[in-house]
């Protein structure tokens, strides 16, 4: 095998390896808050705009080719026209009603439940008290109508929503009543704001460390992008070490505020850009995956 081989496979290693890693981390936090449908959905429509959007920047002014595009994506270009015809193409996921609210089993059914006049009360609107089996407006038919997958019974989808407290089961009379019209990701507010700083956080690692990718080719200055971290910290040190850190981190938070502070205008204006620095503590537990 030659040297080209060789290092082409083991481009490929470090990619899937990284890819891997990445999503990895990211799937384990999304499990139960987002279905695989939608993930896949969601990867699906971004992987195209952003394959059409570097087709776009390498030949500007010209129209994308269906059959350039079904190379890059691996998709066929029945598949790619579809995609690109839909409405909702090129629209922010989280701005369409629709996708979040059937971002889960759980939630998909009680959109159909809220949504449905089969479900609903005809004078007031409000949806209905169900019986749990049977046919007709009943849960179980609820739920054949809102899921495809064979895997999901009944029992299952009525057991997360009575844990999730979103729905009530009266015991005696065997019917459903609907509490919570929405399920998020999140029931505390401080949830999804630490969620929304931990997004950020990512997407400027990941400008940082593409940037560097890129710069290391065409010869561009690298971002600052160092770690310090330790592989043998006992376990009975892990409360003091992270004190420590956090005294530290502080202290060099006040001081980078300061350095930022002489650089920055008082006024917004359309010549700014938004630059500065992250840091945050990490540990990981060597044990399982």
């Amino acid at each position: 095998m030659s040297t080209r081989q060789n290092d082409s496979e083991s481009s490929a290693v470090i990619l899937t390896r990284g890819v891997e890693r990445v999503f990895r981390k990211l799937i384990r936090f999304l499990v139960g808050k987002i279905s695989l449908v939608k993930l896949q959905e969601m990867i699906r429509n971004i992987y195209v705009e952003e394959s059409e959007r570097k087709l776009r920047l390498e030949k500007p002014g010209r129209d994308i080719p269906l059959t350039r595009l079904a190379i890059i994506t691996g998709l066929d270009t029945r598949t790619l026209a579809k995609i690109r015809n839909d409405e909702r193409y090129r629209r922010p996921l989280h701005e369409q009603e629709r996708f979040v609210k059937t971002m889960t089993p759980e939630s998909c059914v009680l959109d159909v439940w809220q949504s449905s006049p089969k479900y609903c009360n005809l004078e007031t609107g409000e949806p209905k008290n169900l019986e749990l089996m049977g046919s007709g407006e009943t849960f179980e038919e609820l739920v054949g109508d809102s899921l495809s997958s064979r895997g999901v019974t009944v029992q299952s989808i009525l057991s997360c929503l009575v844990e999730l407290e979103a729905v009530q089961l009266d015991e005696s009379t065997q019917t459903v009543k609907l509490l919570e019209k929405t399920l998020a990701p999140y029931k505390v507010n401080n949830q999804r704001g630490l969620f929304d700083v931990a997004i950020v956080q990512i997407c400027n690692l990941l400008d940082t460390s593409f940037h560097n990718f890129h710069a290391a080719a065409s010869g561009q200055q690298a971002f600052f992008a160092r770690g310090a971290w330790t592989v043998r910290l006992p376990r009975t040190e892990k409360i003091e070490f992270q004190k420590k850190i956090r005294q530290f981190l502080e202290a060099t938070e006040l001081a980078a505020r300061d350095q930022i502070a002489r650089f920055e205008e008082s006024e917004f204006n359309s010549n700014q850009i938004t630059a500065g620095l992250h840091m945050f503590y990490f540990e990981e537990d060597v044990i399982g995956l």
